[in-house]
């Protein structure tokens, strides 16, 4: 059977801390910004008060640390991670965030008032956020090279639990808002903005493999 043991993993989603961008409610893609002090600290309380306990090492588990390439996420993962794991930190080029081309570092505001974006601005909110930014990527072609990121590293860590049958295998992803989005949604029974998750916040699931079929079961929040 594909459900067996040796065909799960755990999965923990986790959104980077929170920028003085992400503050202004400003398109923060790929502009390579850091968390800033606040954003720092709820991170470090919200560790403090147990928030990442699925995170805590034990004997039998293997974890695979995964981070996007943005800064943002890489601080994060070196805030909630203990000394022992931070060496284990590996980079995935396809969970960067999306590009959101001549919107990047541009607000709600901005974009609906300003002659240069506010008829694009429109459009793209009657398609529901399915045509492409300008210059930029859409929704389909950021959420294809998630999810192929994805399947990748499953299918790297389904190897390593065959390998080593008797350890629980936990792959811990330190990415964005739309990377969670983008993934969550493909496998899961809600749409895409369903799966939106506040800085430092995300999910944990269970993800079985067989054939062609992913599931995700137990999913469980992770809020601050």
């Amino acid at each position: 059977m594909w459900n067996r043991s040796e065909n799960k993993v755990n999965c923990i989603f986790i959104r980077h801390g929170c920028t003085a961008s992400n503050r202004e409610h400003r398109y923060l893609g790929r502009t390579d910004e850091p968390l800033d002090e606040a954003g720092i600290f709820e991170l470090e309380n919200a560790l403090d008060n147990g928030v990442y306990k699925a995170l805590e090492e034990k004997c039998s588990r293997e974890q695979i640390i995964l981070t996007s390439p943005m800064k943002r996420c890489k601080q994060t993962a070196e805030i909630i991670l203990p000394p022992s794991q931070q060496n284990k930190i590996h980079t995935v080029k396809e969970f960067a965030e999306m590009d959101f081309g001549e919107w990047e570092l541009k607000n709600y505001k901005e974009l609906s008032t300003d002659i240069r974006f506010r008829d694009s601005y429109q459009a793209w909110i009657d398609s529901g956020g399915t045509l492409a930014f300008p210059n930029g990527e859409s929704r389909k072609e950021f959420c294809k090279r998630s999810i192929g990121g994805f399947e990748r590293v499953l299918t790297q860590a389904l190897g390593l639990k065959r390998a080593m049958p008797d350890k629980e295998i936990q792959i811990v992803f330190f990415v964005h808002g739309g990377t969670i989005m983008a993934i969550m949604s493909h496998y899961c029974d809600m749409d895409y903005y369903d799966y939106q998750v506040k800085n430092g916040c995300g999910y944990s699931c269970e993800v079985a493999a067989g054939g062609d079929e992913i599931v995700f079961n137990e999913i469980q929040p992770i809020a601050l």
